[in-house]
């Protein structure tokens, strides 16, 4: 199934790619499965020559809230949030705007939740990005 248009990553995830590869940065995750942002924070910074994206799971999440996701944002991250998002599409795009909203680059949708909630997440994910981004910082939450 072709991807939905536009559906690929932000513009600015782009940027540079060439000088990113060769660190790294641009082709790496780093997974920060734990439940302490302190400690996510910490080890995301320690090991940003490498990775310049990062994924926030269902624990850290679940522990941290939204915080996690700005937090990892402002520290200069690109942030992946791996909640497995599969619900109504309503929902599930409403989640996503509201992940977009507080600065997630990325997220994942279950594909068994069908064409039409996986486009509602698509789509709320970039609507919620683009009024973080009027915004200022992807700051506005709600």
């Amino acid at each position: 199934m072709p991807a939905a248009a536009g559906a690929g990553p932000p513009a600015e995830a782009g940027r540079d790619r060439t000088a990113r590869d060769r660190t790294g940065r641009g082709s790496l995750v780093l997974a920060l499965d734990v439940a302490d942002l302190d400690a996510a924070c910490a080890t995301a910074r320690l090991l940003s020559e490498w990775f310049g994206l990062v994924k926030v799971g269902l624990e850290l999440f679940a522990a941290a809230g939204p915080d996690a996701v700005r937090r990892l944002r402002d520290d200069g991250f690109a942030v992946f949030v791996d909640l497995k998002l599969h619900d109504i599409p309503t929902t599930v795009g409403r989640a996503a705007r509201s992940l977009g909203r507080m600065g997630a680059a990325y997220a994942t949708f279950h594909a068994a939740g069908g064409v039409e909630m996986l486009r509602a997440g698509v789509e709320g994910l970039r609507a919620g990005a683009a009024e973080g981004s009027a915004a200022g910082t992807g700051a506005a939450e709600g």
